[in-house]
This record gives C-alpha cells, sequence and structure tokens, in this order.
C-alpha cells in the first residue's frame, strides 16, 4: 500500500509518514534500551498508515467494501480478544498487574503511591530519602527530595566513579530513610551489600525490615 500511494498524487504524505516511522526506530535505537513501552511511539504514525493503506486496497480492486471490512474485522477482534482481560478490569492498578501476570515486579509497581505515604508520615518536608534501585517515583509520591542526583542506580553500572559520585552528596546530606529496592529488582543487581555504598549503609542506618516491596533503612540518631 505504502509504494503504491507513493507513485500517487500524495506521495509528498506518504513519504513524510515514511520519514516518521525511520526517526522513530533511530530515536529507540538511540536509546541504547529497548523496553517494551518505548514502541508505544509508532502508535501515531502508524495510525495514520491505516487510512492509507485501505484507500490503496480499494483503489488497487476489485475489493468491495464487504471485504475490507472483512479484512478490517479479522485484524482487529484478534486483538480485542486479546487484551479484553486488561480492559475490563475495574481499576488502572489491576489494568497493570493484567499486563504481566507472571512478573510480581508489576504488583511492586501499583504500590508506589503506598509506599510514599508510608516515608510522608515519618518525614517532615525538609528530609531527605533515596531510592537505591530503580523506583524514583517514590520521591515524587513522599513529596520528598534526593540528596543526590542519582535518583536510580542505572549509571552505577557503568563505572565506579558514579558511586563514589554518590557516595559524596549522600554524606553531604544523609537521607532519613534509604528504601533499598534493587535487591528485588533484578537478577542482575550489582550486589551493593559487598560494595562501597551498601557498606556506607550498614554503617550509618538501621535495618527496618521490607516494607511493601524495599528493604528500608533509617539513618541512626547518632548522626541525624
Amino acid at each position: 500500500a505504502v509504494f503504491r500511494l507513493a507513485r500517487s498524487r500524495d506521495s509528498q504524505h506518504v513519504f513524510l509518514l515514511i520519514g516518521w516511522v525511520i526517526a522513530t526506530v533511530l530515536g529507540i535505537v538511540a536509546a541504547g534500551r529497548f523496553y517494551d513501552h518505548y514502541y508505544v511511539a509508532f502508535l501515531p504514525v502508524l495510525a495514520l498508515l491505516v487510512p492509507l493503506g485501505l484507500r490503496a486496497m480499494r483503489e488497487a480492486g476489485p475489493f468491495s467494501r464487504r471485504a475490507i471490512a472483512v479484512v478490517v474485522a479479522l485484524s482487529i477482534v484478534p486483538m480485542l480478544v486479546a487484551n479484553a482481560d486488561i480492559y475490563l478490569q475495574p481499576n488502572a492498578a489491576a489494568r497493570h498487574t493484567a499486563k504481566y501476570p507472571n512478573d510480581e515486579r508489576s504488583v511492586w509497581e501499583t504500590q508506589g503511591d503506598q509506599m510514599g505515604a508510608w516515608l510522608a508520615a515519618r518525614t517532615s518536608p525538609d528530609d531527605y530519602i533515596y531510592n537505591l534501585g530503580f523506583h524514583s517515583e517514590i520521591y515524587f509520591y513522599a513529596d520528598r527530595k534526593s540528596p543526590t542526583r542519582y535518583l536510580f542506580d542505572h549509571p552505577f553500572r557503568a563505572g565506579d566513579r558514579y558511586i563514589a559520585e554518590a557516595l559524596d552528596e549522600l554524606n553531604a546530606n544523609p537521607p532519613l530513610y534509604i528504601v533499598d529496592t534493587a535487591s528485588y529488582e533484578y537478577p542482575y543487581t550489582l550486589g551493593y551489600q559487598n560494595i562501597d555504598i551498601g557498606r556506607w549503609i550498614n554503617a550509618y542506618y538501621d535495618y527496618l525490615g521490607r516494607i511493601y516491596y524495599a528493604d528500608v533503612y533509617k539513618l541512626r540518631p547518632a548522626i541525624e
């Protein structure tokens, strides 16, 4: 359909859409990570290509409107059936966990507001908190600041100097609570307990236990 339309009077619009697709691909590749949600960026341009494809089918002929309707229905119905269990859930949290039924992290991702409320109730607006891991939404839900620019731990995998910089900033303004989600997030965690940042936590913080989806530590009174 695209090649047929490229030869039509609307070819400039088709080339614009093709360029859009290419730019989207480059944008995803440039990030260096291929998470599922990155591909949502394709939806606008693909949605615009659908009517162009239908028009190309009609012009290619001989296709009746009924035949085109059948093709469209066969394309849409399987998608609706496959996703019905998600969209029929009663709320956003249930819809999210239904998308990832075999991944317990999806449950954790719906508990961010509860974790944030727990921290907000035990801190003042001037207190710092720190998430060791990849759940930086905790800062938003708790309405508390991080003492370091490293809001999540991915940079730590790139080199020890980033851990050292984070430790300097944590030492300058020790957070009242540290929320360690990294221990449960990924099988390729760095094993923070055995490196400098883990030793720093053990030296200055008391372990409170697992709360929701994280190990939580509180700053010892001696250096509060």
